[in-house]
């Protein structure tokens, strides 16, 4: 991974594309209303249901049921004008933590291909091959990926006030959950992609030359299968991170 590649994964959404975010704000600012909208229909549809349970049972509202329903109305308002902040503090902390992970690892800016001493020649042009091309499909796989995560962050950010709205009501309230999910898992792609980045040239090197002791073909073989789990890796990060935080 080179300094460039990590600063657009850890670039701001704001600083990554300002057209869009600016768009993305547009549509935000117009969901709010929508959603203050639907967060009043909730309330009123969850104390009717509870006034109409009530008087079937002979009973009727009490200052604790009151206090629990503007408890939740007040909850829900909040996250509906402070999601984008909450979402920003969430990028903003994983940032820090991808920055961490890239500075303590080996020389990440600076990975050189190994140099196959004892090899011959011929194995030699073929494994520097396999890995300058390798590493040249990762620098453009890394770069489409964090283009669309970057997408992705772009959209969430702009219906999340909606989804929020669904806070208020109780079957609906694993929606809300699960879309916070759904951000993290997209932030925690970032740090899963410089983590794979980072082993792929610490395994290369350790591994093709014990490997190529048994024989050039499995050498061969062995180079590219690593490119293509490299490859398979980067790609599998989306999957990968919502595995980790359960979600679909």
């Amino acid at each position: 991974m080179n300094q460039s590649t990590l600063n657009q994964l850890t670039m701001s959404l704001k600083a990554y594309n300002p057209t869009a975010y600016q768009l993305m704000e547009t549509v935000s600012s117009s969901m709010e209303k929508v959603a203050v909208l639907l967060l009043l229909l909730f309330m009123g549809i969850n104390l009717m249901n509870w006034n109409q349970q009530l008087k079937s049972n002979g009973g009727e509202m009490t200052l604790q049921l009151w206090i629990e329903e503007i408890l939740k109305y007040a909850i829900g308002l909040f996250l509906i004008l402070y999601v984008d902040e909450i979402f920003d503090s969430l990028s903003w902390l994983f940032n820090v933590i991808i920055k961490l992970v890239a500075k303590s690892g080996l020389e990440p800016f600076s990975s050189k291909a190994p140099d196959y001493k004892g090899l011959s020649w011929i194995l030699k042009g073929f494994f520097q091959g396999v890995y300058v091309v390798t590493d040249f499909i990762g620098q453009i796989s890394t770069k489409l990926l964090i283009l669309l995560r970057s997408f992705t962050l772009y959209t969430y950010k702009g219906i999340a006030k909606i989804i929020v709205a669904c806070y208020m009501m109780e079957s609906l309230r694993p929606i809300c959950f699960g879309f916070f999910k759904l951000y993290i898992a997209a932030v925690l792609q970032g740090l899963i992609l410089v983590v794979v980045i980072m082993l792929y040239p610490a395994i290369v090197t350790n591994d093709l030359l014990t490997v190529a002791k048994t024989g050039a073909w499995t050498s061969s073989l062995m180079a590219i299968a690593k490119g293509i789990i490299y490859i398979i890796m980067l790609f599998g990060s989306q999957r990968m991170a919502k595995n980790i935080m359960q979600v679909n």
